[in-house]
């Protein structure tokens, strides 16, 4: 599965701005990580962020988010949403293995549980390897806007 990297050119208005549909601001300074092992999923997130103006790049299971994290300059990703479940390297493992990296944004990264699975003891887990809070799949366009806000420009 491949998928390219939407790079767009857009004015930079203020980190005090928030994305709020119509009124969205458009901000190319932070580039967001999708991990998914479902194509369709990937393509609803990457639409809703890069609507929103944010350059999203994605991988397809945990073991490929880890090399791109591990390759990638420091503080090259402002975000991770991660899906929970996938093949070859799940979520919770993911995380933790880019919580290991031995560099300062892998320990401060914002990620994102992303799960069908709302049950405490999931996300509990999600949270104890490191995840910094959770998405609720199927995720609607405010809910995910609310989360990127809280995480990228509120902190």
């Amino acid at each position: 599965m491949q998928f390219s990297v939407l790079c767009l050119k857009i004015k930079f208005v203020g980190k005090d701005k928030y994305m709020d549909g119509e009124n969205s601001v458009l901000n190319q300074d932070y580039r967001i990580l999708i991990v998914d092992d479902n194509e369709i999923n990937i393509k609803i997130l990457f639409k809703i962020l890069t609507n929103e103006g944010f350059y999203v790049e994605a991988a397809e299971d945990g073991d490929e988010a880890v090399r791109k994290f591990s390759k990638s300059s420091e503080g090259y990703y402002s975000l991770i949403i991660m899906d929970v479940r996938m093949p070859v390297l799940d979520g919770i493992e993911a995380t933790e293995k880019i919580r290991s990296i031995k560099r300062r944004d892998a320990e401060k990264i914002p990620i994102i549980a992303y799960t069908a699975n709302c049950e405490d003891d999931e996300i509990e887990c999600a949270k104890q390897a490191g995840m910094n809070d959770y998405i609720i799949k199927p995720v609607s366009p405010e809910c995910l806007k609310k989360i990127v806000n809280k995480w990228i420009y509120d902190r």
